[in-house]
């Protein structure tokens, strides 16, 4: 009787937690092109639901660690990413209330928040809120610019803890 208590036990631990890996929520952010080449905020920013399941009350916010300009203006939010912005008319589908597994969405940087075509270094996040079937997560997708041989930026994906 105790090696088929012991043997259940650990089948049973090994299906839960399978079924945590399986259905934990999972959501992406990628950066596409700028709608205008000599502003890098009017890029447009996919999320996308990787799950296999859908998510809900989804809200999408910006989070500036830091913006420098050509001409030498600095606006810094700091390191943690705590302080957000939120322009809900920037939002493709204003708030999107749900995600079915696979389905995107596409948000923008805050067009109130204008800082014009200088711009020369972006140190950003896009923030997802999203509830799952048994959670509430929030994923930070941390974004700074990088400057090409022609002097054009991109968006390049770094890790938060960089």
């Amino acid at each position: 009787l105790g090696f088929q208590a012991l043997f259940i036990s650990v089948i049973s631990f090994a299906l839960a937690s399978l079924s945590l890996a399986v259905f934990y929520p999972k959501v992406s952010v990628k950066a596409s092109f700028p709608l205008n080449a000599r502003n890098i905020l009017s890029t447009q920013f996919t999320i996308l639901n990787d799950s296999i399941i859908a998510i809900k009350n989804v809200k999408v916010s910006v989070s500036i660690s830091r913006i420098t300009t050509s001409d030498g203006a600095t606006i810094d939010g700091g390191s943690s990413f705590e302080a957000r912005l939120r322009e809900p008319n920037s939002l493709e589908n204003k708030d999107v209330t749900s995600l079915g597994a696979g389905e995107t969405n596409t948000v923008q940087f805050p067009q109130s928040f204008n800082v014009g075509d200088n711009v020369n270094f972006v140190d950003m996040a896009i923030v997802v809120c999203f509830e799952s079937l048994f959670w509430s997560r929030e994923r930070l997708s941390r974004f700074v610019t990088v400057m090409d041989t022609e002097g054009s930026l991109h968006w390049k994906s770094e890790p938060l803890a960089k």
